[in-house]
């Protein structure tokens, strides 16, 4: 589902950040999540049933790991990397 679909939504919304071989970190946050949520709705667009499902599903958990590794100490300051 990843290539025919979210792949699709990065290259349709022209993401920097949450991309392969993307990389961001902390102070781009919010950036990374604008990226998230306009492939989001992108998903919702041109997705429909399972497909749509699926990127609903995987950018909440995406946005939950984000906000949970970022808030670890012994993560302070590092980059973070899509691949």
């Amino acid at each position: 589902m990843y290539v025919q679909n979210w792949s699709r939504a990065v290259e349709a919304t022209n993401s920097q950040y949450f991309r392969d071989d993307g990389e961001f970190g902390e102070e781009d946050i919010d950036k990374v999540f604008d990226e998230l949520d306009r492939q989001l709705e992108w998903g919702k667009e041109n997705l429909t049933g399972e497909d749509l499902n699926y990127m609903i599903n995987s950018i909440r958990i995406v946005k939950e790991d984000i906000l949970r590794e970022c808030a670890k100490e012994e993560h302070k300051g590092l980059r973070f990397y899509i691949f």
